[in-house]
């Protein structure tokens, strides 16, 4: 028998934001302060409707969706469906997502995210394909990886309102590693970050892209929303067109910032440390046997 899970608090949700992310919340995401607690309320509510769903229900959890789609209830809730659905349709991907299953990504240097902001206090995560050696491990991996760094950013509410940027350095990327992707694989994996993930993409920079780049974005184009589209940019090597929209003060060495060259040892084991609270999050979902027991308490 499964055992139960202990829920999150519910109740008057006390949030973090300073005064200037409040204001930017109001502005970008239509969220009021003296409404905050009634529109978790009101999602929380609507959890009844898919009684086959065993939901995650703590307050923090739901504003995140709230956040995400800017305080429509009906779009909130179908994005945390979607959040759950994902995980039953993919099983591949979300079997054993967690971080001590993950640690070879990590040690071979191939994502993270960086300790700091950038000057529109986004977090910066890195992705370095082109270093993955598919003999190893499969791409699944890395993707578990991206998915569990952006779960585990999305807990901090100034990452919820600034959103994040991520930089995909495809140096080394070659077609052994083209071979290893395809159309379906590409749609399932913008679907999820799209239409299931709460986060908010606020750009996307490829660098030192290879001469198939513009074949294989031709494979991930289709699949992308057209605001999605329009926050991709293309730098080459030229790393101070990159500073043009994240500044040399917040970037490793590696992309001609300030910092020491990039690591993803720090992040590791940052990580490492949540696999708890990781193994508790993946108690939810649709409802099998084994999670019937454990949302009804048998």
């Amino acid at each position: 028998m499964a055992e139960n899970i202990t829920l999150l608090p519910k109740g008057d949700f006390v949030s973090s934001l300073s005064p200037q992310l409040v204001e930017k919340a109001e502005k970008e995401l239509n969220e009021k302060t003296q409404w905050r607690q009634r529109d978790i309320d009101a999602l929380r509510d609507m959890l009844d409707k898919r009684r086959d769903i065993y939901f995650r229900s703590d307050d923090a959890f739901l504003l995140r969706f709230l956040r995400a789609k800017k305080f429509d209830y009906d779009r909130a809730f179908q994005m945390l469906v979607n959040y759950y659905e994902v995980k039953k349709s993919y099983p591949d991907i979300y079997r054993d997502m967690l971080p001590s299953k993950l640690q070879e990504v990590w040690e071979e240097n191939l994502q993270g995210a960086l300790s700091c902001r950038d000057n529109e206090g986004r977090r910066i995560i890195i992705l370095r394909p082109g270093r993955w050696n598919a003999a190893k491990f499969s791409i699944i991996k890395i993707i578990k990886a991206n998915f569990l760094t952006v779960e585990k950013l999305l807990e901090d509410e100034e990452t919820q309102v600034n959103g994040v940027v991520i930089i995909i350095d495809l140096s080394g990327f070659g077609f052994y590693h083209a071979t290893q992707l395809g159309p379906v694989f590409a749609k399932k994996v913008t679907s999820i970050f799209q239409n299931a993930m709460p986060v908010r993409i606020k750009g996307i920079h490829y660098i030192n892209e290879p001469r198939i780049f513009d074949a294989l974005f031709a494979i991930l184009r289709p699949f992308l929303k057209e605001k999605l589209k329009q926050r991709i940019h293309v730098h080459g090597s030229d790393y101070s067109s990159l500073h043009d929209y994240i500044p040399a003060s917040v970037l490793p060495a590696d992309y001609g910032g300030d910092q020491a060259e990039y690591s993803s040892k720090e992040w590791m084991d940052y990580m490492l440390q949540f696999e708890q609270e990781f193994i508790e999050n993946n108690k939810y979902g649709i409802l099998d046997q084994e999670l019937k027991e454990i949302a009804h308490g048998e």
